[in-house]
C-alpha cells in the first residue's frame, strides 16, 4: 500500500512540475524561460526520484514479508494435518493406497473403492 502510494505521489509531483514549468515557460519574459523550465523539471524529477526511493525498497519488503507468512502458513498447515492424523490414531487415511516414488498415480486418484 505505501508503495503503491509514494508511486502515485511521486507520478503527482512529477505532473505539477511540469504543469508548473510550461505554464511559466508561457508567461514568463524571454530571459527568464530557462530557469522557470529548469526549476520546474528539476521539482517533477526530485518528485519522482523521491517516489521511487520509498516505492522500491518498500516492495522488496512487502514481498519478505509476504513470503514469510506463506511459508509459516504452509508450516501450520502441514503440521495441523498431522495432528489430526495422530488424533485419530490414523497416520495415513485406510481408503487411499500409498505410491512407491516410480508409480504413477492411478486414474481413480488412487481411493479404493467401496
Amino acid at each position: 500500500m505505501l508503495a503503491n502510494a509514494s508511486t502515485l505521489l511521486g507520478l503527482l509531483g512529477t505532473v505539477s512540475g511540469l504543469i508548473y514549468s510550461f505554464s511559466a515557460v508561457g508567461q514568463a519574459d524571454p530571459a527568464q524561460r530557462s530557469a522557470f523550465l529548469a526549476s520546474g523539471i528539476a521539482e517533477a524529477l526530485n518528485c519522482t526520484a523521491f517516489g521511487l526511493i520509498v516505492a522500491v525498497p518498500t516492495l522488496f519488503i512487502h514481498s519478505f514479508f509476504s513470503s514469510q507468512v506463506t511459508s509459516v502458513t504452509d508450516d501450520v498447515e502441514a503440521t495441523s494435518v498431522k495432528l489430526i492424523h495422530a488424533m485419530s490414531g490414523l497416520d495415513q487415511p485406510a481408503n487411499v493406497i500409498p505410491m512407491s516414488a516410480g508409480q504413477a498415480a492411478p486414474a481413480n486418484g488412487g481411493h479404493v473403492a467401496p
